[in-house]
């Protein structure tokens, strides 16, 4: 399977839904507004009611994606610095490791569609 075959992600109704930039996700991480926001390939979801797994206040183990997008971090199962706000996955896709990305992506963006709100489309 080549990169080209991950379909972009679709959400229903994407065409009513604003389009954040960075500077707009990053006012959502829960510190100044206590929503919290992530965005995965293209889509930014509310992730406020996980506080356990995205908060900084509550220490959750994905706070560092709060506010960014997470789309190379989750795709690479990485949580290092350098992956974080980073969306460009081809490499990653092209790699020996290709496969394993590949069913990161399609497990992650289906946790994401059947446990949080889409609330916004996101332009890197």
């Amino acid at each position: 399977m080549c990169g080209s075959e991950i379909k972009p992600n679709g959400v229903p109704g994407q065409g009513q839904l604003p389009v954040f930039s960075p500077d707009d996700l990053r006012q959502f991480d829960g510190t100044a507004d206590p929503r919290i926001y992530l965005a995965f390939r293209g889509v930014v979801y509310d992730v406020t009611r996980r506080p356990d797994l995205y908060s900084k206040e509550e220490g959750g183990g994905y706070a560092m994606l709060a506010g960014h997008d997470a789309t190379r971090s989750l795709t690479k199962m990485s949580l290092k610095v350098e992956d974080v706000g980073r969306d460009d996955i081809e490499d990653l896709l092209q790699s020996e490791l290709g496969d394993l990305h590949r069913k990161a992506i399609l497990d992650w963006e289906k946790k994401f569609k059947e446990t949080y709100d889409a609330v916004a489309l996101f332009d890197p």
